[in-house]
């Protein structure tokens, strides 16, 4: 098992992110599973579903399920930090509805692919509610809406981009954010991510720095 599994090693089983186990076998005993289910599992498995523009198999699912639950610990970070720094208002709640927008993909990623949500791992810090009320909520969607209208009107690409780009360092989850707001809400919403986000206007060098895998 320590030789070919690698018990007892994070990278092996029972490691870190490891989702197996191992029990006592008796010889004359039946499996518990045949080889026949298993590969029946293993097929199933490795069949792919797409999630805005990206397609995972089971165990990417996984993988990328992690990594949201990774980048909302340190969101809620930032916010408790801005919290404890006396940070403006307005920051400390931008930085909450960015929160709130990650949680709510991360939720719609689990049902799509019929995940459990972990929120033990996102809650890991114990500092308690992070997310902004549902009225700051509905006056930053409906803001960032706006003001993305407003620099399309104005036709000044440059305009545009500096608003709709809060934190680029947000990367793809604001990118996300933006597709799910737009891409299912009003026909002003619809139009501007159709010229903008999906052509991947404001996929700029910033943007592919913090995610090289859409090079």
């Amino acid at each position: 098992m320590e030789d070919i599994c690698g018990l007892g090693t994070g990278a092996g089983l029972l490691g870190w992110n490891c989702r197996h186990s191992y029990y006592l076998f008796f010889p004359g005993s039946e499996r518990q599973y045949t080889d026949e289910w298993l590969e029946e599992q293993r097929e199933a498995e490795a069949v792919k579903q797409s999630f805005r523009g990206q397609e995972y198999n089971t165990y990417e699912a996984t993988q990328e399920q992690r990594r949201m639950e990774t980048n909302m610990r340190a969101q809620r970070s930032k916010v408790c930090l801005l919290e404890e720094g006396e940070a403006d208002l307005d920051d400390i709640v931008i930085a909450k509805c960015k929160y709130q927008a990650q949680l709510d993909e991360y939720k719609e990623f689990s049902r799509k692919f019929r995940l459990p949500e972990q929120k033990e791992r996102i809650y890991a810090d114990l500092k308690g509610r992070v997310a902004p009320s549902k009225k700051q909520y509905a006056i930053y969607t409906q803001a960032l809406e706006k003001t993305a209208f407003n620099g399309l009107q104005q036709s000044d690409l440059g305009k545009f981009k500096k608003h709709i780009a809060l934190d680029e360092r947000v990367g793809k989850e604001y990118y996300e954010c933006l597709k799910t707001r737009f891409s299912h809400g009003t026909d002003i919403g619809k139009a501007l991510f159709n010229k903008f986000v999906e052509q991947g206007v404001i996929a700029d060098s910033a943007y592919l720095d913090v995610n090289p895998r859409t090079k």
